[in-house]
């Protein structure tokens, strides 16, 4: 999964027009890599609270690209 994200940021990235929704669209790539390696970190040390938060803030994330994409 972060090898997706990873190389829709790179596409991203490499586009010089539309800078601004560009930026606004990296953050929340930003956001969705951060939460998918938190849920890695959480189920490697089979930690239950912590993959519940990853979790979490990984919904959050993708809510909000959901949302831009509208």
């Amino acid at each position: 999964m972060e090898k997706i994200w990873t190389g829709a940021k790179k596409r991203l990235e490499s586009r010089e027009d539309e800078v601004d929704l560009r930026k606004l669209a990296m953050k929340r790539i930003d956001a969705i890599l951060l939460a998918v390696r938190d849920l890695k970190s959480a189920n490697e040390k089979k930690d239950s609270d912590q993959f519940t938060i990853a979790r979490d803030k990984f919904t959050v994330a993708i809510n909000a690209l959901d949302w831009f994409a509208k």
